[in-house]
């Protein structure tokens, strides 16, 4: 996340080692929490801005997404983009 104190050092060196220094990593605890909220959401039907759903995701700032692991599959976006149909 970036503080407003830090919009000017947007696209500076200094910005770039912070983004690779601070990455949101997607572990066992991440998912976990994810996958908690989902449940919340589509079998007992709360909001995405219910009380239960924002105590577990408010504190990371996550969001209740998930996405396939097709990319780490087939590879990045980019090589499925640009590679040729066979």
């Amino acid at each position: 996340m970036v503080k407003k104190s830090q919009i000017s050092e947007l696209g500076m060196k200094r910005d770039d080692a912070h983004r690779v220094r601070e990455a949101r990593v997607d572990d066992m605890h991440y998912r976990c929490r994810v996958e908690s909220a989902r449940r919340y959401i589509f079998q007992q039907g709360k909001g995405v801005k219910s009380a239960a759903v924002e105590d577990i995701l408010s504190q990371d700032s996550y969001v209740p997404i998930m996405v396939s692991n097709t990319f780490q599959v087939y590879g990045n976006l980019n090589s499925i983009l640009t590679s040729p149909i066979s």
